[in-house]
């Protein structure tokens, strides 16, 4: 599927570009979209009063996830020491609570009614800079985007 000629920097198929050219580009491309991502958790970050490594941390739970230190830990990629210092302040802040599992040993986190609150703010949010960035490109143009960003998607699976 051929993506519109009006995208700046998008050269169509069957040109001489090599692969290597290509993936140059790609390279650039990606780290736009990423400095996009970092300023778009820095706004989210301010609108709700958070640090982003304490927004990121309550992305990681659902309204029905509980998640040890150690779990958090795991998902972030972070000591832990640092994912329980998240914990500690998230919980300090009211937006998760400590609940305990039949296990004595182990301290389960969950959403505390504030957090679920605020992360249903979060995610209204986010829809809503998504919905304003799509609604800028032709549906024909948001579905060839869609397409591709999930063909980029299953390629970094393999």
């Amino acid at each position: 599927m051929r993506m519109s000629s009006r995208f700046p920097g998008y050269t169509p198929l069957g040109t001489e570009e090599s692969v290597a050219e290509q993936a140059q580009r790609l390279r650039e491309l990606l780290e736009i979209v990423g400095q996009c991502c970092r300023a778009r958790d820095t706004l989210l970050s301010g609108l709700v009063g958070l640090p982003q490594a304490e927004l990121h941390a309550l992305t990681h739970f659902g309204p029905a996830t509980r998640l040890t230190a150690t779990g958090l830990g795991d998902q972030l990629d972070v000591p832990l020491s640092h994912a329980a210092a998240l914990l500690d302040k998230l919980t300090a802040r009211g937006m998760l609570r400590r609940c305990h599992p039949d296990d004595p040993h182990r301290t389960l986190f969950q959403l505390s009614p504030k957090g679920r609150q605020l992360r249903g703010h979060i995610e209204a949010t986010v829809q809503e800079l998504h919905e304003d960035l799509l609604a800028q490109l032709a549906p024909e143009d948001r579905d060839a985007l869609l397409f591709t960003l999930g063909t980029l998607k299953n390629s970094m699976r393999a």
